[in-house]
Formats: C-alpha cells, sequence, structure tokens
C-alpha cells in the first residue's frame, strides 16, 4: 500500500474483542477469542475478510507469544434510529461482523504474572471521518489486556450489540451507552481515549503487530485541528464519559462524522 498503484482499503469505523476463559488447569487456561469488526458499507472500498489472523503478545517485553485466525462467521447490517435522528440507509449504513474460533478450537495461554495483550490491525479508517488527519490513511487496532491466567477465572467485558442510537444529533445534548456486561462479576471503569493507529512496524497488509510505549501502546490517531482527546467531536458540553455508568454526553454544533 506504499504505492500507488494500490487502493487504500478505506471502510474500518471500529470493532471490539471479547475472550472468554473456558478451563483453567492451574498451569494456565484455555480461551475463546470473538472479535467484531464494523465497516462503513455505503463508502468502505472493501468487504470485510473471510478470516482475520490475531496477535498474542507478552506484556512487558511486547514479543510475540501466538497467533490465532479466526474467522468469519456471521456479518450483517446494524439497525441504527431513535427519535432523536433515523439514519436514511442511503447515506448510513453500518455493517457487523463477528469473528470467532473454528470448530471449537481455542487458544492455551500458561500463567504469567504480566499477564498477555491480543491485538489486530488493518487499514484503513473510514475516508470520511472529519476529527482525524487525513483518516483514509490511517489503520485502527483492536486491543484487550488478558490477565495472568493464575488469577484464576477472569473474562474480559462483552460490549454487547451496537447501540440503536450511537450517533449525536447537532445541538442536542444527548446520552447514550454500549451495554457493557462482565460475567465475571468485576467492576467496570470507562475512560474516553484517542482511536488507535495500527503499529505502524509491520505494514498495511499485516493482521497483527507488537505494541510500543506506555499504555494504550499503540500509537493514537492523529486529531484534526480543533478536536483532541479532551474534544473529540466539539460542541457543549465537551464530549464525555461517566466512569462508572459508561453514559456517553456531548452535544456537536456542527454535522459530520467522527471517530472517538
Amino acid at each position: 500500500f506504499y504505492y500507488s498503484t494500490f487502493l487504500y482499503a478505506t471502510h474500518i469505523v471500529g470493532g471490539d474483542f471479547k475472550i472468554d476463559m473456558v478451563d483453567n488447569i492451574g498451569s494456565g487456561a484455555t480461551y475463546d477469542i470473538q472479535l467484531r469488526l464494523y465497516r462503513d458499507d455505503v463508502n468502505g472500498a472493501v468487504t470485510l475478510p473471510s478470516s482475520v489472523t490475531v496477535g498474542i503478545y507478552y506484556v512487558g517485553t511486547n514479543v510475540q507469544v501466538t497467533t490465532k485466525t479466526i474467522y468469519l462467521m456471521s456479518s450483517g447490517l446494524v439497525p441504527l434510529g431513535d427519535s432523536c435522528y433515523t439514519p436514511n440507509p442511503v447515506q448510513v449504513r453500518i455493517e457487523e461482523g463477528v469473528y470467532q474460533n473454528l470448530g471449537g478450537s481455542t487458544v492455551f495461554l500458561e500463567n504469567n504474572s504480566l499477564g498477555y495483550y491480543i491485538q489486530y490491525e488493518t487499514c484503513c479508517r473510514n475516508n470520511i471521518v472529519d476529527n482525524l488527519q487525513s483518516p483514509s490513511t490511517l489503520g485502527v487496532s483492536v486491543f484487550a489486556k488478558i490477565p495472568d491466567p493464575a488469577l484464576g477465572q477472569n473474562s474480559t467485558p462483552d460490549f454487547g450489540a451496537y447501540p440503536n442510537d450511537a450517533y449525536f444529533c447537532v445541538n442536542n445534548i444527548k446520552q447514550f451507552s454500549w451495554p457493557v456486561t462482565d460475567i465475571d462479576g468485576d467492576s467496570l471503569v470507562y475512560s474516553l481515549l484517542a482511536p488507535l493507529d495500527e503499529s505502524g512496524q509491520s505494514g498495511f497488509l499485516a493482521d497483527s503487530g507488537p505494541a510500543t510505549g506506555a499504555y494504550p501502546t499503540y500509537p493514537s490517531c492523529p486529531f484534526s485541528f480543533g478536536y483532541s482527546a479532551s474534544n473529540m467531536i466539539g460542541g457543549t458540553p465537551n464530549m464525555s464519559i461517566d466512569a462508572f455508568t459508561g453514559v456517553i454526553t456531548a452535544s456537536p454544533a456542527i454535522q459530520g462524522n467522527v471517530k472517538v
């Protein structure tokens, strides 16, 4: 993708991991992996891939432990619409793809005091995004940490179904949240971070690359002028999230497409 003869695959609008611990044998544990990807079905230049390869790394050293290929098990359009706004499907369509283990295949991770992280990266982001610089040249990293299996039963939170009202209306203070749950009953704490770019080490065609630097370890995408991690979409009040409930509040001043 470094040559003009290639086409940037502008399509990705988000994603998340769900990692379930299915068995802990004392020396380590086995895990099921699920990755959900979201693409712009109107402006996207490519379709969702039939499979992706994710990487699992040691926290601290960033050494790759293993990779896992997971497969597209289901896909479909996300239903959108509420009393504030119902998108015109000719202009706005978001497709969800769910990737999972094939045939019950799991990943085994031995005990490791610092734990692990799992990452998938791809390029490129939706090129109609307003609050990022040159979004069609920016990748995306989907990332999750896996604690030391020796700590016992511990799965990641599940972000749940894509909210029907996951958008904001101009000059209208609105709130929404993802229906996040944790099957282990762990406390959940929420925060807003700048969108993550790809690793910058493995190129546009790779599925995963090691991290560098401090948490969140992958490079942040540069915001356009006037936007920042503390002012992601403009307007008053600035976008915020309740650390305990996960409710996001914002009121943009202009119409556009943004990434948070």
